[in-house]
C-alpha cells in the first residue's frame, strides 16, 4: 500500500473520533505554546541580565589591577591615573566607538535630618545617553542641562526619603584621601532603570563627582564599547596593544569585570534543564494521549490487520495520524503561545524586590523577547514529540495478532 493511500486514511482517522483527536491535540498545544513561552521568558530575562551588566561594565572595562578586589567597597585609592590622556588615546582607535570614564563612590543622603546610605556615580552625561540611556528611563523631570549641582536620583532612594524634583540632598562622601566632604545637589530628574541595585544609585556629573571626591583627572573605571559585544575579545587585543594601558592596568571584558562570569555558565545550563523538563513532560502527555488512543481501537487495529494491513502499514499509518494531529496542535500551539509571549514582551511580568541583593544585575520587571527562532523550534520540537510519543504505541499496535486484537471489544 502506497504511502499516500495511508496518509488519506490517516486523515480521515484523525476526524473520525474527534474527542481522542481534541485530547491529543491539547496535549501537543499545551506542550508547544508552553516552550514558547518559556523561551520567550528566558530570552528577555538573559537579554536584560547581559544588558543591564553591559551598561555596568561596558563591552571592556579598564581599571586597576587591585580594584576588582576592593570593588564593593567602593575603593577611591586605587584608580585609574591620566584620565583624560587615555580617553585621548582610545580615541584614536576605529574599533572603539565609545570610551567613558566613571567614578563608583559610598555616600550618605541627607535631606531634612533623614539619612540614607546610597551609591554615587559620577558619569559624563553626554557620553551616558547611548549606554545608561538614563533620558529614556525617567519617570519625572529631565536629563543633566549642564550645571555641576545637578542629580538624577534612582527610584528606591526617592521612596525611601520621599524625595521629588527640585529637593536638594545634601550627600556626605569620604574623599581619596580619606577626609570628609559633602555637596549640595539638586533634584532634576528620577529614574527607574528597572532594576533595585541601579535604583538605590544616584548620578551626577563626572567633573562635579571629581571635585567632591578629590579625583581630579582620575576615575575608579574606563568603559569601552565596540559595535557588537561579540567583538569583545578583538576590542581587548586591540586595547592592550597600547603601553600606556596594558603596562599599568587590567582590562577585562564584560563577563569579568561583572558578576556573570559565575553565574551566566549556570543560568544557561538552569535554561536547558527547564527546557528538557518541558520536552519530557511534552513526550509523557503524549505518549499517554497516544496509548490510550491505541488502546481505544485495539479491536478496528484487529480489523485492518485481518484485512491484509502490514504491521509496518499500521505503524506508519498511525505516525502519520500523530504528526498530522501534531501539525494541528501545534499551529493551535504557536499562535497560543506567541500570544501569551507577545503579552509577556509587551506587559512583562513584576517580581518587585524578589531580586534583592543578587549579585547579578536582575530586573524587576521581566519583559519577554519573542522571535521567530523559539516559535519555529518549538512547533518542530512538537512535532517531534508526537512521533516520538506516537512510535511505541504504535508499535506495540502492528504487532498485535489479528485474532488477539478481535477479542477486545
Amino acid at each position: 500500500m502506497k504511502n499516500t493511500i495511508l496518509i488519506k486514511i490517516a486523515f480521515r482517522n484523525i476526524f473520525r473520533n474527534t474527542r481522542r483527536t481534541i485530547i491529543t491535540c491539547i496535549a501537543v498545544l499545551i506542550s508547544v505554546s508552553a516552550l514558547i513561552f518559556m523561551e520567550t521568558y528566558f530570552g528577555g530575562f538573559m537579554g536584560d541580565i547581559v544588558e543591564d551588566t553591559i551598561k555596568s561594565t561596558g563591552h571592556a572595562k579598564i581599571q586597576h589591577p587591585e580594584y576588582k578586589l576592593k570593588e564593593r567597597m567602593l575603593s577611591l585609592n586605587v584608580p585609574v591615573e591620566n584620565y583624560g590622556d587615555i580617553i585621548e588615546l582610545l580615541k584614536n582607535n576605529e574599533e572603539i566607538k565609545l570610551a567613558t570614564g566613571r567614578i563608583k563612590f559610598g555616600s550618605i543622603i541627607n535631606i531634612n535630618d533623614e539619612n540614607e546610605t546610597g551609591m554615587g556615580m559620577g558619569i559624563v552625561p553626554e557620553d551616558e545617553r547611548e549606554i545608561l540611556d538614563l533620558q529614556n528611563s525617567l519617570i519625572k523631570g529631565q536629563y543633566f542641562t549642564g550645571k555641576d549641582d545637578e542629580t538624577i536620583v534612582g527610584r528606591e532612594i526617592v521612596n525611601s526619603l520621599n524625595l521629588d524634583i527640585g529637593d536638594t540632598i545634601t550627600v556626605i562622601v569620604s574623599t581619596a584621601y580619606n577626609s570628609l566632604n559633602a555637596a549640595n545637589l539638586r533634584i532634576i530628574g528620577i529614574c527607574d532603570l528597572l532594576n533595585y541595585n541601579m535604583n538605590r544609585i544616584f548620578y551626577m556629573s563626572l567633573n562635579k563627582a571629581q571635585d567632591l571626591l578629590d579625583m581630579y583627572d582620575r576615575v575608579t573605571e574606563i568603559l569601552i564599547f565596540t559595535d557588537d559585544y561579540k567583538k569583545t575579545d578583538e576590542l581587548i587585543y586591540t586595547i592592550k596593544t597600547i603601553p600606556e594601558i596594558s603596562e599599568n592596568y587590567d582590562v577585562l571584558d564584560w563577563l569579568e569585570a561583572g558578576s556573570l562570569e559565575t553565574y551566566y555558565p549556570l543560568v544557561q545550563v538552569m535554561m536547558i534543564i527547564f527546557q528538557g523538563i518541558f520536552i519530557l513532560l511534552a513526550v509523557l502527555v503524549i505518549v499517554n494521549t497516544i496509548l490510550m488512543s491505541v488502546f481505544e481501537r485495539t479491536w478496528e487495529i484487529g480489523i485492518i490487520n485481518a484485512v491484509g494491513m502490514k504491521g509496518k502499514q499500521i505503524l506508519l499509518l498511525l505516525l502519520f495520524e500523530a504528526l498530522m494531529i501534531g501539525i494541528i496542535g501545534g499551529i493551535v500551539g504557536v499562535f497560543v503561545g506567541s500570544g501569551f509571549g507577545y503579552l509577556l514582551e509587551v506587559k512583562g511580568i513584576t517580581i518587585g524586590k524578589a531580586v534583592e541583593g543578587y549579585p547579578i544585575p536582575i530586573r524587576q520587571v521581566i519583559y519577554g523577547n519573542l522571535t521567530w527562532f523559539p516559535v519555529i523550534k518549538s512547533f518542530l520540537l512538537g512535532l517531534f514529540a508526537s512521533v516520538l510519543g506516537a512510535f511505541l504505541p504504535a508499535l506495540k499496535a502492528s504487532r498485535m495478532e489479528p485474532a488477539e486484537a478481535l477479542r477486545v471489544q
